[in-house]
């Protein structure tokens, strides 16, 4: 990221309950965001992003790992019902 260039986009009003997808349906992704930013990066570092996208990574495995049976055959082809 280019610190000299950063600048907030998208960063919903406190209270404000309708969603950005809704928005953008509505109304177009530019009405929203005239310069294509969803959120403020502005402060955020490496470290920061990384630590972010490994978070988001384990909730993810997690979730997946919620549904994945634990026995029969598809528990022993990797999730894969082969049968």
């Amino acid at each position: 990221m280019r610190e000299d260039e950063a600048a907030p986009g998208y960063v919903p009003e406190p209270g404000e309950r309708e969603t950005p997808v809704e928005r953008f349906i509505r109304e177009g992704f530019d009405a929203v965001t005239p310069n294509g930013i969803l959120g403020d990066a502005r402060g955020a570092t490496g470290e920061l992003g990384e630590a972010m996208i490994a978070a988001l990574a384990d909730a993810v495995a997690a979730r997946f790992a919620e549904d994945l049976p634990t026995d029969g055959p598809a528990a022993s082809a990797g999730g894969e019902d082969r049968g």
